[in-house]
């Protein structure tokens, strides 16, 4: 039966009525393109038979009297060619029946009925966190009743509650459910039609190009074709420009709306706890799959899902979210709990809006979650570890992986993954103050004793000053960026209320004060941490070796900066390669790249024998390193790149950029584990 669902907000109605105007303006431009193109088809044919009646029939009026005819068909065949185009989603898919999967389809016809949307025409599994619901699309589906197909990851069944696969399904069918969502649709086929003639063309110019390439004569007027379309194209790109702002902006009414309707089916609660798991739910998913992909000649698993399982566990207390039917629940103040910017703007080029906007008007609806299925949705399936090994296999071969090495369980996963996270993690005692925090503004030879508690230095509020430190460097960034217009917006919100553009330099002296304060409190706060541990170190003679650590990370937060400022003014020099050029101007730029890189040979070799970071450096960065300094690139010889020394070049650059981020974590680590020791 049909739920009562949610009025259309105002809000959207006025996104319809402007997306629907924007595509009554992309169709009259198109058409009116397409009638120009045709007359000027015409005209050319008209052109050829006077040409090929006033001038003797031969070799050459023929060649030309064609020539002309293939311009005028290039520029229609450019403009009619995307009607005829059908995109499909290219997703590694299972497809599964009503008599495969007879729990799974009972809960999808529910859905739909209860939604008011069509039935799917066909039903997959695919290998992600993610649900939704697509057709075959072409210019003929916006006036043609097309079925559409659910596709489910089998990462999101993994990773929900029956009642919260329910409340995701009834999000995407809430898609289609209104009339008033079709327009959605519409934008987005409009948009594709353009998208296509601006940006995806390879192979309709390849297929001019060997029409050109038949004689001097129709290259000639394959020229005049093209100088044609580029104008075309201008013309297009301001209508894309225009269409896909629209676009987006309908985007998000829409999700809202989709919410709405997945919380008036399942509830509010509900409906936002499936939400806010999603994020969890897909970094326990890919987190399995990079470990595998990184130790492929080690290890290999059968079952990235029952890996994602016991990550799913191990982030739950890792983060301290509560387990709730046996999933980890994690609640919006969670989320946010670091998130302190007051600062508020529209993000335009955004599609959706952020998990925080959905989840407080999915609150607003404050539908209660009635009738709730609270057991796992991966019981829906009869035959779920046939479809997890069978989508792992997918991913396996996607990713060019084989299955020629130890097999793990996920238990041995769990025990591996959890080594590797220690050693790219800090202490907990610290409760996250390092996580975004560099603590380099001291004074070491200010060691008076200082008798604050471990507790009380690491506590919640000096860890959320951290936050608001980076929160205000962001805010008055931003604000910066309205006063001088680079953000172009109208009205912006602070802590709750709204104000027009003109007040955003007001607000910057005050911010830059909190700043201030928040700066200060940090460095106090950083030097009474220093000093907690220098004389308890004192108390057990490691007082040098504490103090050779943390002058390591001092040194470690000045060289980073030399070795990344070296880095930056380097690269430019190699951007000439990415563009195409006359032969005579690579080899200039190639001259002046050889000569700067000579300092940056050096600043390498710095880096390599004498900087803090040198002791840290992983075997595969030394030996690229090594290498890009040992020998000598020439870059471009006989006209030709030398791809073995560009290859050279860019792995040299990654291993460096590795070496000093990665060194200078490893620095940091390596006092914060003296710290932990030195407190126990």
């Amino acid at each position: 039966m049909m739920q009562s669902l949610p009025q259309i907000s105002d809000t959207y109605k006025k996104e319809v009525r402007k997306s629907v105007l924007s595509i009554i303006l992309f169709f009259t431009v198109y058409f009116i393109l397409i009638l120009v193109s045709l007359a000027i088809l015409l005209a050319v044919i008209s052109l050829a038979i006077s040409f090929l009646k006033n001038f003797k029939i031969g070799f050459w009026t023929i060649l030309i009297a064609g020539a002309m005819i293939g311009m005028g068909g290039i520029v229609f065949v450019f403009l009619i060619k995307f009607l005829f185009s059908v995109s499909k989603d290219n997703y590694e898919k299972i497809r599964i029946t009503k008599e495969q999967e007879p729990a799974l389809f009972q809960l999808i016809e529910e859905t739909y009925q209860q939604v008011g949307a069509p039935a799917p025409k066909h039903v997959f599994l695919t290998t992600d966190v993610n649900a939704f619901v697509s057709y075959d699309s072409s210019f003929w589906s916006m006036f043609l009743p097309v079925k559409k197909n659910l596709t489910i990851g089998l990462g999101l069944i993994n990773s929900t509650t029956v009642s919260e696969l329910k409340s995701i399904l009834a999000h995407e069918f809430g898609h289609f459910s209104q009339r008033s969502m079709k327009v959605g649709s519409y934008t987005n086929q409009a948009q594709k039609m353009l998208y296509d003639m601006l940006y995806n063309n390879e192979k309709f110019f390849k297929n001019i190009s060997g029409f050109a390439g038949v004689h001097a004569i129709f290259y000639l007027f394959v020229m005049i074709a093209v100088y044609f379309i580029r104008g075309i194209q201008w013309i297009l790109a301001r209508l894309f420009d225009f269409l896909f702002s629209k676009h987006l902006s309908l985007s998000r009414q829409m999700e809202f709306n989709a919410d709405a309707i997945a919380a008036h089916v399942v509830g509010s609660r509900v409906s936002a706890e499936s939400l806010l798991r999603l994020s969890l739910s897909e970094m326990a998913f890919t987190k399995p799959l990079n470990f595998f992909y990184a130790h492929n000649k080690t290890y290999y698993t059968d079952n990235l899902y029952a890996d994602q399982t016991v990550l799913m566990d191990f982030y739950a207390e890792e983060y301290s979210h509560k387990l709730v039917n046996q999933l980890p629940l994690v609640t919006l103040e969670e989320s946010e709990k670091y998130n302190l910017s007051k600062l508020e703007i529209e993000d335009k080029w955004s599609s959706h809006p952020s998990i925080k906007d959905r989840v407080q008007a999915i609150e607003k609806e404050n539908i209660p979650s009635v009738d709730i299925n609270n057991n796992l949705a991966k019981t829906l399936l009869n035959n779920f570890d046939s479809y997890a090994e069978a989508l792992t296999d997918k991913l396996y071969s996607i990713n060019g992986m084989d299955k020629k090495a130890e097999k793990i369980s996920a238990e041995g996963f769990l025990e591996l993954f959890q080594k590797e996270h220690q050693n790219y993690s800090f202490p907990k005692i610290f409760n996250g103050y390092y996580t975004n925090h560099n603590p380099v503004d001291i004074n070491i030879d200010n060691i008076a004793e200082n008798t604050t508690s471990i507790e009380e230095l690491y506590n919640d509020k000096k860890v959320a000053l951290v936050y608001e430190k980076i929160a205000l460097e962001k805010d008055i960034n931003t604000l910066k960026s309205i006063v001088d217009k680079s953000i172009k917006v109208k009205l912006f919100d602070y802590d709750g209320q709204k104000y027009e553009r003109k007040e955003a330099k007001n607000f910057i002296p005050r911010l830059e004060g909190r700043l201030k304060e928040v700066g200060d409190s940090i460095k106090g706060n950083d030097q009474a941490i220093y000093q907690h541990f220098y004389n308890k170190a004192i108390r057990e003679n490691r007082q040098e070796e504490y103090l050779d650590s943390y002058k390591d990370l001092l040194i470690a937060e000045q060289e980073f900066e030399q070795y990344v400022k070296s880095l930056n003014e380097f690269l430019p020099f190699i951007h000439f390669m990415s563009q195409t050029l006359e032969v005579d101007v690579i080899k200039v730029h190639c001259s002046k790249l050889l000569e700067v890189q000579k300092t940056f040979k050096e600043e390498v070799r710095k880096l390599k024998e004498e900087s803090v970071f040198s002791k840290h450096l992983e075997d595969k960065d030394l030996e690229a390193l090594t290498k890009f300094n040992d020998n000598n690139q020439t870059y471009f010889e006989f006209n030709t790149y030398q791809s073995d020394h560009i290859t050279q070049l860019n792995t040299a650059i990654d291993s460096y950029y590795n070496s000093i981020y990665d060194g200078y974590f490893k620095v940091k680590k390596i006092l914060l584990d003296l710290q932990e020791a030195i407190e126990a």
